[in-house]
């Protein structure tokens, strides 16, 4: 593995190997890619992604990341980021959610949306988003960085898919549902962590229409079926193989499964 990447092939390369190191859960050093900044973190995730179409593994979805003040300044960063979601990453909750091979997880817990028609544009609201929703889903993402120590920075982190790792989707929930007061309890493993819409930009409609916007900006958009995480209800908590996780989403209804390693 090179100690760091140069040229016209930088992409494609660090994809490769931001790939094989999720595959092989053998994290890349920080000197493989340093001072990578947005731009380039950008390119390095859209190359991963035509990598994972080429080999039959498409986006199924989109994620927003550094929703919450408190994560963008831990990064540096002055917005939120994004991310694409695997298809293969994608899964409806069970009783128990295998993290082998994974290397140091962390689990947050969102509120997910799948789209009923395509979404895009620089100016897309919170109602439109709404509008947009065929439903709503509970969800936990499991991120896992690729980084060993985790990302350097805000080009980094896009890079890597925003950690992207997987998704356990949970029960469906109305989208006409006011999320702006949503409010949520959980527990992973003995650590018990709560969190609200104020993390996810007050509502995490509006953290959706931010994406709408991110995407645009990059000749992108969102399209009928997506499921797209609206960021981190509850700050992303470490957790180990056997231990239970579960959030209580008031009225919306809870998620439990329990973490283990085959």
């Amino acid at each position: 593995m090179p100690d760091q990447i140069n040229g016209a092939t930088a992409d494609g390369t660090l994809a490769r190997l931001l790939w094989e190191a999720q595959r092989t859960a053998t994290p890349l050093s920080h000197g493989c890619a340093p001072d990578l900044d947005v731009a380039a973190g950008h390119a390095v995730q859209a190359a991963g992604l035509a990598l994972r179409t080429a080999a039959g593994d498409p986006s199924g979805g989109r994620k927003v990341g550094l929703t919450s003040r408190a994560a963008q300044q831990a990064m540096s960063a002055h917005e939120p980021v994004s991310g694409y979601l695997p298809v293969s990453t994608i899964g409806a909750v069970a009783t128990e959610f295998d993290c082998a091979g994974l290397v140091a997880p962390r689990v947050e817990v969102e509120i997910a949306f799948v789209l009923a028609r395509d979404l895009d544009g620089p100016d897309v609201t919170a109602a439109q988003v709404v509008a947009a929703t065929a439903h709503l889903a509970l969800a936990f993402e499991v991120v896992d960085s690729r980084w060993a120590g985790g990302p350097p920075g805000v080009g980094a982190l896009l890079a890597d898919d925003v950690s992207a790792a997987a998704v356990i989707v949970g029960p469906e929930a109305d989208p006409a549902t006011d999320l702006t007061g949503l409010r949520v309890t959980a527990r992973v493993g003995d650590v018990r962590v709560d969190g609200d819409a104020g993390n996810v930009m007050g509502d995490p409609a509006r953290a959706v229409a931010w994406l709408c916007a991110d995407l645009h900006r990059r000749g992108d958009g969102l399209r009928a079926g997506d499921l797209v995480l609206s960021g981190a209800l509850c700050g992303p908590t470490p957790v180990r193989p056997g231990d239970a996780v579960e959030a209580d989403f008031g009225d919306l209804g809870s998620l439990a499964t329990v973490f283990v390693a085959r």
